[in-house]
């Protein structure tokens, strides 16, 4: 009900009516809440007829119309607002509707947490961020997803949300599901759900990118900050309106001053003429820098620094400018040692004509009494001109300095006797060059101390201020390069029995704990161990005794070295220099590379063997069908007492152990096949010891460690049990003499750090991140030689006179083909250790074995399609079927199989076919018949092993496989298999296997 509707009075009765209610009428807001809005509309409806005609014969007929129109305009009304409602309800959903789109596809997460840190609700962002579906984050604890350092810093975070009401953040790192991490910025506020229960919205975002940005820029700030504090100049950091923002060191070296005493101070009140250093840094704004300009800097303790002033502006991203940079260069030992010079130079120079320098002798009156002819080869005028012209020497002078020409004259006037003032000044030639005067001069007085003048001396040290600036500037790139060469660069006096460093760079710090500029003085002794300090010193010696460069590797510190050392010639000293380069990483790269190498050599070896076994296997393999399938025909043909019979079962025994050697070559090569189950390793080995007993040696005592229930694997009992076998008849058979022999076997759960690394067979196999189970078998036999231990699992290699040298590389291959490792560890003449590792299993190993129903003959008549391009093969093969009850229809490719299939579609019952033949391979026609048939039986037969053959995606898979050689009984239970599996018989190739192996046994037995 709208507002309006209120104040039009339609929950009231018409005036002039009793207000109250009625006994049983029902007013709005009184009815139950299950009763519809139209329940309500009628009942009330239905009260207010009576009151209207209660009322009716008291109004005219103007007043019921009036009535009347005020209720249809009402209805009117009621209609436009439900229309107006329907519309805002619409309007409402589709902005629900977007609201969820955005909420859905925000770029950040959002996310509701209960007070416990259960995700309640997650958008697609948050889901995707975690790296997990939505639905399953819901209900999930948020700290699962938090790594597990940041999980006390999360809670104080939450604890303190939930405690003071107000908006918290922090940054903590996600670990996805697949075990990624990222940078995630939190903000969460807290409120309460629709259950009033405390809960909190929480944004989360990737910061990765700006983690990483923020720890760039850390490092390059920390980098910078190094380089200002290593800094044997002042460097200052100047604010727009000239207050000091930052100082390194030396700056507070040079001004007396701590830092903080520096910082906020006016840049200009630590120079001896703060107005012209203000000067400078004013032209700093005007021209974007400043270079060289000279200024003395004023000690705390009063002495003056002189020193050349260079600044440059620096600005932020938007090009405004945020201060200067600047820095002093200290030039106290530059004038000193000018100083120093020129009084050398001008302290014996009297004027003469034959002098070198400028000679004069300047009377009171400022004119000439003597001026050396000299002074043409200095200044490019004569004698004669000076002493017509007195004003001369001041008009050559360089603009710059007259004025300190014109003081240094009137300052002279006034000195005492004896007294010899200098200084440096410029002049320019009538060739326009530029010269270097050094001028000297002393006041001259007769013997009544009159004054007669000044005696002065001018010298051209134009060369030695090129050669000044020359020497500065190859001392500082001396210098530069011992401070940023990054191999360890060295000078030192040898002698035969100290070597003592003069100059060294000044990474030695990373080497020895001391910069080299702390170094020099110092001899070997004083830096190295006694013994290594020795060597060094020897060979320095014979390095500077010889004359010849010498290359050396040393080794100091875990740390390898190369060194190249060379004598230095000058004069009676014997100096050496050299440098020294890091060669760690680089050696144990080489190292590794050589590993990866050798590694890789194995593999090609292996894979080269693997080849070449499975080609002889495949051709050997195909040769002894057609000779075991002569034999089996041979021997059903004989009658009883047919003298031949003894020679075609040992022909026969000779087949089947060259065909086992076959499929042991196979084995090694881990192209095996078998059903895979659950089982316990522990009872296995139980159920074995028995036999391993009976065949093992009297002396021999076999001990065992089997925990029940042991660690479950997924694999072929039969293949583990050959493992099992293989590996105690290699240990009984490593017994020694009379030596009682000792063999120990064990099986326990191991982490894949347990699993050692070296000796590892294949030498590429990594673990996984899973447990392992672990079937070791110790022995204290002869052991096994180093050279030997690689060669262990290699086919055909033996030790032992009667060995065929493929017990172990079945172990391999078997192991292989599980997923597995073996490590082998031995010593000569204490015994060996082999181990075999198996993922463990995460399905539950069956209690009872499982029963499989036995397959039911399959009536053998009809026609076989024998497709195969070698004729023996065709020829011994049709003879088998035949005496298996069936009509041989033969075919020497596929194509020719098809032509024929086609003929006799209706008669055929299977095929069997190669699986390698010219034109169409066995593949292809399995899958050209299934598009002609696609209920057809197909057999494959290879000289290959299955799982090779099997290897690879095809569209089309047979209902079995022979391996060659096959006798009948393989044959007859693959053609019963396909033929059960064409009808719907439910059995599988492991029925017929445990069928053929028991009676196998049985006949081995008999």
């Amino acid at each position: 009900m709208t507002s309006r509707d209120k104040q039009s009075g339609q929950n009231s009765p018409p005036s002039g009516t009793n207000n109250q209610p009625k006994p049983g009428e029902i007013r709005p807001g009184g009815e139950p809440a299950k009763r519809s809005l139209r329940e309500r509309a009628e009942e009330i409806s239905r009260h207010l007829p009576s009151l209207f005609l209660e009322n009716a014969e008291t109004l005219s007929q103007e007043e019921i119309n009036r009535t009347l129109h005020e209720l249809q305009v009402h209805q009117i009304e009621l209609q436009m607002q439900n229309e107006d409602l329907r519309r805002n309800q619409m309007e409402l959903e589709a902005a629900r509707d977007r609201y969820f789109d955005f909420f859905d596809n925000a770029p950040v997460g959002y996310c509701t947490l209960s007070e416990y840190g259960l995700i309640l609700e997650a958008n697609l962002t948050t889901a995707n961020l975690f790296g997990v579906a939505r639905g399953a984050l819901i209900m999930q604890p948020i700290n699962q997803f938090i790594a597990r350092e940041f999980h006390d810093s999360y809670y104080l975070h939450r604890k303190k949300l939930f405690t003071n009401g107000e908006k918290q953040s922090c940054e903590l790192r996600i670990v996805r599901k697949d075990g990624s991490t990222f940078w995630a910025g939190l903000q969460a506020i807290s409120t309460r759900n629709a259950d009033d229960m405390p809960v909190c919205r929480v944004v989360i975002a990737d910061i990765t990118e700006r983690k990483q940005a923020e720890e760039a820029l850390r490092t390059l700030s920390n980098y910078n900050r190094s380089l200002i504090e290593a800094s044997l100049d002042p460097l200052v950091t100047i604010d727009p309106d000239g207050k000091i923002a930052d100082a390194n060191p030396a700056t507070e070296m040079v001004t007396g001053y701590l830092r903080r005493e520096l910082i906020g101070t006016d840049f200009c009140d630590y120079f001896t003429e703060p107005e012209k250093a203000r000067q400078s840094y004013q032209r700093v704004f005007q021209e974007g820098m400043v270079r060289d300009y000279p200024l003395e800097i004023l000690h705390h303790d009063g002495h003056i620094t002189p020193v050349l002033y260079n600044a440059i502006v620096f600005r932020d991203d938007s090009d405004r400018i945020c201060g200067v940079f600047a820095s002093a260069r200290d030039i106290t030992a530059l004038k000193q040692s000018e100083a120093a010079l020129k009084e050398s130079e001008t302290k014996y120079r009297t004027v003469a004509d034959f002098t070198y320098d400028w000679e004069t002798w300047r009377l009171p009156d400022d004119t000439y009494r003597y001026v050396s002819p000299s002074c043409e080869r200095v200044t490019g005028h004569t004698a004669a001109e000076f002493l017509a012209d007195p004003g001369l020497a001041l008009r050559i002078t360089h603009p710059e300095d007259k004025a300190k020409f014109l003081e240094h004259h009137l300052k002279t006037e006034h000195e005492k006797r004896d007294q010899d003032l200098s200084f440096d000044y410029r002049i320019l030639t009538p060739s326009g060059d530029i010269r270097w005067v050094n001028h000297s001069c002393t006041a001259v007085y007769d013997e009544d101390g009159k004054w007669l003048g000044r005696r002065e001396s001018n010298r051209d040290i134009t060369e030695r201020k090129q050669a000044d600036d020359a020497l500065r500037e190859s001392n500082a790139l001396l210098s530069l390069f011992m401070q940023y060469t990054p191999v360890y660069a060295f000078i030192k006096e040898v002698t035969q029995e100290k070597s003592r460093v003069l100059m060294a760079s000044e990474n030695f710090k990373d080497m020895v704990g001391i910069p080299g500029s702390a170094m020099v003085g110092m001899t070997m002794e004083d830096l190295f161990p006694a013994d290594f300090a020795a060597k060094i010193t020897a060979d320095d010696w014979a390095i500077v005794s010889s004359g010849k460069m010498c290359t050396l590797e040393e080794h100091f510190k875990g740390r390898s070295y190369t060194t190249i050392k060379f004598p230095v010639p000058l004069g009676e000293k014997t100096l050496l220099a050299g440098y020294t380069i890091d060669i760690t990483e680089s050696r144990q790269a080489q190292e590794e590379k050589a590993r990866l190498e050798a590694v890789n050599r194995q593999l090609q070896k292996s894979a080269s063997l693997g080849r070449m076994a499975g080609a002889i296997a495949h051709l050997f393999n195909n040769k002894l069908h057609v000779v075991m399938g002569h034999l089996e025909l041979a021997k059903e043909s004989l009658t009883r007492g047919d003298t031949s019979s003894y020679n075609l079962a040992a022909a026969m025994l000779a087949a089947g152990q060259a065909a086992e050697v076959s499929r042991m070559m196979l084995t090694y090569l881990g192209h095996v096949t078998g059903k895979q189950e659950p089982l316990d390793l522990s009872e296995m080995c139980r159920k074995s010891l028995n036999t391993l007993r009976t065949n093992m040696p009297k002396s021999v005592a076999l001990e065992t460690d089997l925990p029940s229930p042991g660690p479950a694997v997924k694999a072929n009992a039969k293949q583990i049990q050959q493992v099992l076998t293989n590996l105690v008849t290699n240990a009984w058979e490593s017994a020694e003499g009379d030596r009682p022999g000792g063999i120990h076997l064990a099986t326990r759960t191991v982490s894949p750090a347990d699993i050692p690394i070296g000796r590892r067979f294949p030498i590429n196999w990594q673990p996984e991140d899973c447990a392992y189970a672990c079937l070791e078998v110790r022995d204290n036999g002869c052991g096994i030689t180093e050279e030997d231990l690689d060669e262990v699992f290699s086919p055909f290699f033996t030790t032992k006179f009667t060995g065929r040298g493929l017990g172990l590389p079945m172990v391999l291959g078997l192991v292989q083909a599980h997923g597995g490792v073996v490590t082998v560890e031995s010593e000569r003449g204490k015994g060996s250790i082999f181990r075999v590792f198996l993922p463990i299993s995460a399905e539950e190993v069956p209690r009872q074995p499982i029963d499989t129903d036995v397959l039911e003959e399959i009536q053998q008549a009809g026609s076989i399609l024998l497709v195969d391009d070698e004729e023996i093969i065709v020829d011994i093969t049709s003879r088998m079927l035949a005496r298996l009850g069936f009509t041989v229809i033969s075919a020497r490719d596929g194509i020719e199989a098809l032509e024929l299939y086609l003929q006799h579609k209706k008669e055929i019952r299977l095929v069997l076919s190669d699986v390698s033949m010219p034109r169409m391979n066995g593949w292809e026609t399995l899958t050209a018949l299934r598009q002609i048939s696609p209920d057809i039986p197909v057999i494959l037969a290879s000289g290959y092993s299955e799982e090779q053959v099997m290897d690879g995606a095809h569209p089309e898979k047979p209902q079995a496989f022979l391996g060659k050689p096959y006798g009948f009984k393989d044959l007859r239970n693959a053609i019963q298999l396909s033929l059960a599996n064409a009808a719907g018989h439910e059995t599988n190739a492991d029925t017929l296997e445990t069928k053929d192996s028991e009676e196998n046994e049985r006949g081995d037995m008999r």
